[in-house]
């Protein structure tokens, strides 16, 4: 199996930095980077491609949106990678957003 690219946009990198920040003010760095940690893992397992278990596609969202929920063996996460297929001839996956589980998904997408 090939492996795609994963892109993260502009928005899904600041949401990654608020994640991390938000995470080591409330619980310390040592729980920050196991967060981190559990979010590259996931971008990791994207690479796999967009039919990824876990991954759902989401019209509902934006047409050709997917999500996948952020977890790996030991650990799951409260937050969501919402992507897309930005070229598929190319394999490259764009990360649009990295939202909260609890969040209106389609109102955080533009």
């Amino acid at each position: 199996m090939s492996t795609w690219n994963v892109d993260l946009t502009n928005t899904a990198e600041q949401d990654y930095a608020s994640i991390l920040e938000w995470t080591m003010a409330r619980f310390g760095a040592q729980q920050a980077a196991a967060y981190a940690e559990v979010l590259r893992t996931t971008f990791q397992t994207l690479r796999s491609g967009p039919r990824v278990p876990g991954a759902r596609q989401r019209h509902d969202i934006q047409p050709g949106a997917f999500t996948l929920q952020a977890v790996t063996r030991r650990r799951s996460a409260r937050h969501v990678l919402v992507f897309r297929i930005s070229c598929h001839e190319k394999r490259v996956i764009e990360v649009l957003r990295i939202l909260h589980d609890a969040m209106d998904l389609p109102r955080h997408i533009s």
